[in-house]
Parts: C-alpha cells; sequence; structure tokens
C-alpha cells in the first residue's frame, strides 16, 4: 500500500476534514473537504475543492467552492458528465459562541484557545447581521466540469459524502434532518425543519429536489442517534444504505444497513452489521464488488474496509489499510478506483505536534485485502 498527502499545511487556519473523493473524468480526480479552519468547529471554515491530472500523484492548491458568514463543513462531491455537485453543511454563531465555552472546558484558558475565542468573537460581531436563512445544508452546482460553481441550492438534509448518482443519472440523496438545536434557535425566527430522522430525496437536475420520504427507525432502547448515511444504487435498481448509529452500550458508532423494494419506495428495518465503524461511504469496483470505506475511531483506531459479492446481502471485513492514525480524530474515508483497477482512500487525520488535521490518501488493491 502507498500514501500520500492530499493536503497538509502549516498555517494557523490549516486544520482540515471530512473529506471526498470523486472522479471528474477519465483524466481528473477531486477531493472536496472542509478547510481554513481553526479547529473541528470553526466559524472561519469553508468547502474546499483540489484536482489531481495524474490518478493522484500530485494535487492542485485548493480552492474554495462554499464560503458562506458560517461555519462550512464536511465536502462531499459527485459528478455527472459535465454537472459537479459539491455539499456542506454550516451552523449558526449561536453554536459556535457554544463551542467557545466547550474548548475552555476540553482544553482549559490558555494564550491559544484565548486568542482563538478572541477571534471568533470579532468575526461573529463583525457579521452579526449575517442571514440565518443561509444556515443548513447547501449543495453547489458547477456545469463546467468543475472549473465554477455559480449556483447554490438550500436542501433539507444532509450527509458527509452527498448524493449519488443513478443508473438514468438522475440523482438520489439519503441524510440526517438538518435542524439547529433548540438552545441556539433565534428566538424571532419561525424554523421549519423536518423532524429528526434520516430521509431519502430525489432530483432530475440536481437543482430541485423531491418532498423527503423518511427511512425506518431503529425501535432498540438504547439507540440514541442515526446520522452520516450514504446511499448506493445495487444491480437490481433497488438502494443500499448504511448509517451510523449511536449507542449507549461501547463503542460509539455502529454501521447499520436498510435496503429498499418496490421500486425505491419501500425500505426495511436497519440492521446492525455488527461492525464499530463509521461513516460509512459505498462505491462499486469494476469487478462488481460493493466497497464500504469506514473509520473505527476508538483504540484499535483504523481506516477500515468492507467487501460484498452478493450486493450487500454479506460483507467480509473489515479489512485494514491505515492503521497510523496518532488519535481518534480522524477518518471519513471514501474511495475510488483508479485506472488501473487499485483503489484510492481519503481520510483526515491528526497531526499531534502541529495541532492540525490533514487529508491523506491511501493507495491499495483488493489483493492486498487478503494477504
Amino acid at each position: 500500500m502507498k500514501k500520500g498527502i492530499v493536503y497538509k499545511g502549516d498555517g494557523t487556519f490549516d486544520y482540515c476534514g471530512w473529506p471526498t473523493i470523486a472522479r471528474i473524468d477519465d483524466n481528473t480526480l477531486a477531493v472536496a473537504y472542509s478547510g481554513n479552519r481553526l479547529r473541528h468547529v470553526c466559524t472561519f471554515g469553508r468547502t474546499m475543492v483540489c484536482y489531481s491530472y495524474d490518478e493522484g500523484k500530485t494535487w492542485s492548491k485548493p480552492f474554495a467552492v462554499i464560503d458562506t458568514k458560517f461555519d462550512d463543513r464536511d465536502g462531499g462531491i459527485v459528478a455527472n458528465g459535465n454537472q459537479v455537485i459539491v455539499s456542506s453543511f454550516n451552523n449558526n454563531y449561536a453554536f459556535q459562541l457554544q463551542d467557545i465555552e466547550w474548548q475552555f472546558k476540553c482544553h482549559g484558558r490558555n494564550e491559544k484557545t484565548e486568542n482563538e475565542a478572541k477571534m471568533i468573537r470579532l468575526y461573529i460581531e463583525m457579521n452579526k447581521d449575517a442571514d440565518e436563512s443561509d444556515v443548513g445544508s447547501s449543495i453547489a452546482i458547477s456545469e463546467d466540469g468543475g472549473k465554477t460553481y455559480p449556483t447554490r441550492v438550500i436542501v433539507p438534509i444532509t450527509s458527509p459524502h452527498g448524493p449519488k448518482v443513478l443508473a438514468d443519472g438522475s440523482y438520489v440523496w439519503v441524510g440526517r434532518s438538518f435542524a439547529i438545536a433548540e438552545r441556539d434557535r433565534d428566538p424571532n425566527r419561525e424554523y421549519n425543519f423536518l423532524d429528526e430522522g434520516i430521509y431519502v430525496i430525489f432530483s432530475k437536475d440536481g437543482y430541485s429536489w423531491s418532498e423527503p420520504k423518511r427511512l425506518p427507525d431503529i425501535d432498540e432502547p438504547d439507540v440514541k442517534l442515526l446520522c452520516e448515511p450514504d446511499v448506493i444504487q445495487l444491480k437490481n435498481g433497488e438502494l443500499l444504505v448504511h448509517i451510523r448509529v449511536h449507542k449507549s452500550t461501547p463503542g460509539a458508532y455502529h454501521l447499520y444497513q436498510t435496503v429498499s423494494s418496490n421500486g425505491m419506495t419501500e425500505w426495511s428495518t436497519p440492521e446492525d452489521l455488527h461492525i464499530l465503524a463509521s461513516p460509512p461511504h459505498l462505491m462499486r469496483h469494476s469487478s462488481g464488488k460493493l466497497i464500504c470505506s469506514v473509520a473505527r475511531r476508538d483504540k484499535p483506531i483504523a481506516e477500515q474496509i468492507l467487501l460484498s459479492d452478493d450486493e450487500g446481502k454479506t460483507w467480509d471485513g473489515p479489512y485494514d489499510i491505515n492503521t497510523d492514525a496518532p488519535n481518534g480524530d480522524m477518518g471519513y474515508p471514501s474511495t475510488v478506483e483508479l485506472k488501473d483497477g487499485s483503489l484510492m482512500t481519503v481520510y483526515y487525520q491528526n497531526d499531534p505536534v502541529k495541532q492540525k488535521n490533514y487529508v491523506e490518501y491511501v493507495i491499495w488493491s483488493l489483493d492486498e485485502l487478503k494477504k
């Protein structure tokens, strides 16, 4: 296996994470991620994109695709001919101010945390009249193969890796409902959020999306949260979804699976795959295998791969493809096939010396997983 760096910076605003990789065309790979950050929650965050024209050997300088006055988080990306969609979400200033107190609680009051808090508070004061209708989940749309992204559309759900392309060229997106916590809501505003849950939406053009349909919940007493799903279309035309599930039992991130039927209109009750890793990214290799990329964020920490030869009825693995992350601030892997049939998985992890996160990749093959 071979590793490399997509982006790693030394500056104050070079904390980055939550990447997605996609192939734009035969000669272009793209990675979207959230960068320009001080830390995990940061009002300066932007959703960035960079490109490789040599199968990942070198990467272009990143540029901002979604840059609101709020914290633009995650970076999903999908290509559909010349149309490229980048997805993200953000939170309002009340959420940012809550996080300042959390940072003091976790890391104490020192010169670094005090200076960061001053910067954030000053920025928020300067932008206190920012329009909160800009807060939420959104996509930026390019019609020129990813050269420019002039259009941004607000959507009601969010997921780390964004929508997927169906066999007929339309889009499907499975995500968690976006909402602002009650404590952070402006008492003078009306909010029209979906109920908590996992939803599916469809689009023929990327601009207008269907009414969200809620997927089944999990009726288990220790299940606390469903979030960060990903979806793939099966050979029979139906959809398979993996969901990150939080439980009160040990092992924070559990992986559950649900499958559609009756023309993507009905869904099975999500089943526990007994994998303590998340969030998922699903793709199909040219061999026909389904590949699910996940991260185990408690020990033993690893980026991992699951394989299925039977359209998700059973999964082999997990197989470790990276085990050198120094701590659990890592993950969100996604995978793309290279021209030679090998796989490139991108993810983020932490440099504890520089106290920054960066985006890394590993190139691997299906044969290597069995060794």
